[in-house]
């Protein structure tokens, strides 16, 4: 029976002592009755609400028990005894089944003690035991709970602890990506033909990524790519099949195209880019804020671009790296890793003369994809992001419209057929305008895009707009080495076709040969090999921003 003591010191010591000694007995009744004396007689006491913690859990008391931990935390911030309560609030929570939190609190505890190597072990059985979760638990989980990682990082990084995670038989970071990736996830990979020319990277890749599921499933990968493309086709991509919807991780792979197109083609202008990549990103995310995505930076294995590698000086990559660091985005540079740590020539050798654009097959394109996967593996993928900041470019591609064939259709003026495009990747229907037919419509806004079929009677397209005349070849270079038809997206956007007024659209075939004037190049463009006449424009769809209507 507990006796009443007088003295508050002793009446302090005592209760305490008794609450120890019940507590070894197993007697938590009676030890719980001496915590709530010491409570009582000094409220603030941190020993008082971490004893009566543990005798409430071992009570089953789960809920009062976390109470009372949580409240010990908050007096005496400077006692490295905390670390316990977190440790035990670790264990409460994981049986609740409230793994973000404690995640959490497991860290906090690594932080004040981090030489103590059971922290470590709770902490990886914490990152194993989110396998049983769906795929959007995990990510609430991760992504809500670290709310310290950036200290959480920098202690993973310092010298002191260097030593210790090489010996210790646990890798956060390691539970982190297998946790991530252990159970099938949606990937859409928005890229272009280095990505994906007879499979390209993403199958070494989705293959190491495969290993990491325990349940003997896949994950998913949704490969939205096309040859000859700029970053505005990931806009295009991501609105017109609603990846954010259905998408867990997103890699965007268009760093090497707009590269060739600014420097080489110099058909694209930074600000388009960043326009593109911008709207991309907010696109996505403002659908699925959860949605992880990663930029991957590869370059052509051309000798400048890879000296404006080496020196820091490619206006592209940096571009990338200030959108991607504003929105917190993990950028993986691919040239930049392999030439740090293997050299120059050992990049080159990934690539042949013949085509520096896409890597060997199979090595080339293996040694690519297991890059990524190492650096995937690095990447810290749990940062925590509530809201989207404000717009860099108020105007960018994120509001992106585009005419379907179901609008499409009643703007065609004149014959034409419908057609269906069909590949491994693609299947895609459009419609087949000849000489003498057009598309017309009222648009208010800007008109940025053209994704259509490139073919061998491909020949000019006339695009009027608001008394503004920009003529363009819908002939790519890819045609005269690829003898069938190719799906394309045309980057319209630095026409400048831009109307604050509701103004008159029309596209269509170029009357002949003698007439061209006003023209402008598209990606790849080159001249047409037949005459006027024997031309055809195949059409899928446009993209704009504003508003369109019928002309009737």
């Amino acid at each position: 029976m507990l006796q009443r003591q007088s003295n508050f010191t002793d009446a302090n010591i005592y209760y305490m002592q008794k609450g120890k000694e019940f507590q070894n007995q197993g007697n938590f009744e009676e030890a719980i009755l001496c915590y709530q004396q010491v409570i009582n007689l000094n409220p603030n006491s941190f020993w008082g609400h971490h004893l009566l913690g543990c005798a409430l859990e071992k009570q089953n008391q789960q809920d009062e028990a976390i109470a009372t931990w949580l409240k010990a935390i908050s007096f005496n911030l400077n006692n490295d005894a905390r670390c316990w309560t977190h440790y035990s609030l670790s264990w409460s929570l994981k049986k609740q089944g409230d793994i973000g939190a404690a995640i959490y609190h497991c860290q906090q505890a690594i932080l004040i003690k981090p030489e103590q190597t059971d922290f470590y072990n709770l902490l990886a059985q914490l990152y194993v035991s989110l396998k049983d979760l769906e795929p959007e638990a995990i990510y609430k989980a991760i992504v809500n709970s670290i709310e310290n990682r950036k200290e959480y990082n920098q202690y993973i990084a310092s010298d002191s602890q260097t030593q210790f995670i090489q010996d210790s038989s646990v890798s956060t970071y390691t539970y982190v990506q297998s946790t991530v990736f252990s159970s099938p996830l949606e990937i859409t990979l928005l890229g272009t033909s280095s990505s994906l020319r007879s499979e390209g990277y993403c199958k070494y890749l989705i293959e190491r990524l495969n290993a990491l599921v325990t349940d003997r499933s896949e994950h998913n990968l949704n490969k939205l790519c096309l040859g000859s493309t700029s970053s505005l086709l990931g806009c295009f991509y991501s609105i017109r099949n609603y990846i954010a919807n259905s998408s867990n991780l997103v890699l965007v792979d268009f760093c090497i195209n707009d590269r060739n197109d600014f420097y080489m083609t110099k058909n694209i202008s930074k600000l388009t880019i960043a326009k593109s990549i911008e709207g991309c990103i907010r696109y996505i995310k403002s659908v699925n804020l959860n949605c992880i995505i990663i930029i991957i930076n590869l370059i052509s294995c051309d000798e400048k671009h890879i000296e404006r590698i080496e020196n820091n000086e490619c206006e592209i990559s940096i571009l990338y790296n200030l959108i991607a660091d504003y929105y917190k985005i993990p950028v993986i540079d691919v040239t930049r890793k392999l030439i740090d740590t293997k050299g120059k020539l050992y990049f080159k050798s990934l690539y042949t003369e013949d085509d520096i654009y896409h890597p060997l097959q199979p090595l080339g394109a293996k040694i690519i994809g297991d890059t990524i996967y190492d650096e995937l593996c690095q990447l810290d993928l749990t940062i925590n992001q509530n809201c989207l900041p404000k717009p860099l470019y108020s105007d960018n591609y994120s509001d992106l419209q585009i005419l379907e064939s179901d609008f499409l259709e009643s703007f065609i003026r004149g014959s034409y057929s419908q057609e269906k495009f069909k590949t491994s990747l693609l299947q895609e229907n459009y419609f087949s305008l000849k000489q003498g037919a057009s598309i017309e419509f009222f648009l208010k806004g800007n008109l940025n895009g053209l994704y259509y079929v490139a073919s061998s009677d491909s020949g000019y397209l006339v695009i009027e707009m608001g008394g503004k005349i920009v003529t363009v070849s819908l002939y790519n270079l890819w045609n005269a080495k690829i003898p069938k038809p190719l799906c394309l997206f045309g980057n319209l956007a630095e026409f400048q076709l831009v109307s604050h007024d509701f103004v008159n659209v029309k596209i269509s075939l170029l009357n002949s040969n003698a007439d061209l004037q006003n023209y402008r190049g598209l990606s790849s463009s080159a001249k047409p090999p037949l005459e006027a006449g024997a031309w055809k424009f195949n059409v899928i769809s446009l993209t704009y921003q504003g508003e369109v209507r019928a002309l009737n």
